[in-house]
């Protein structure tokens, strides 16, 4: 049909659902198959996204669908590079923006605290 599904790579429904906080239109995306896991522009996860807006009921909704809290960045834009680099995971997305309550919550569902990033840099 030459259209973008539900899992294409570049700001997809979800990711724009995600990156706004609408866990319920979050919630209608995942119900209706679109990949909790997906990557935007093959660099962050919608976990991840959630992870660096604050936003726990999403993240929670995320994993509840199967995203992946291991799942780290392969690939950063050059934009991107200002904040973050290769092996970012979701408590590095947490700290780099200042959301103490998603820190909190990460760690105690056993996020690493000591996880490094392509830079040794530590969350």
């Amino acid at each position: 049909d030459g259209g973008q599904g539900p899992n294409t790579t570049v700001h997809t429904p979800l990711f724009e659902a995600v990156q706004s906080g609408h866990r319920i239109v979050v919630s209608l995306l995942l119900a209706h198959k679109a990949n909790a896991n997906g990557r935007v522009g093959a660099s962050f996860t919608p976990l991840q996204i959630a992870a660096a807006k604050g936003y726990k009921a999403v993240a929670e909704l995320l994993i509840e669908y199967g995203a992946d809290e291991k799942a780290v960045t392969p690939t950063i834009s050059s934009y991107d590079q200002k904040r973050y680099s290769k092996g970012t995971t979701l408590l590095h997305m947490a700290a780099a923006n200042d959301q103490s309550a998603m820190i909190d919550w990460l760690c105690a569902r056993g996020a690493d605290v000591n996880a490094k990033d392509e830079q040794g840099d530590t969350p």
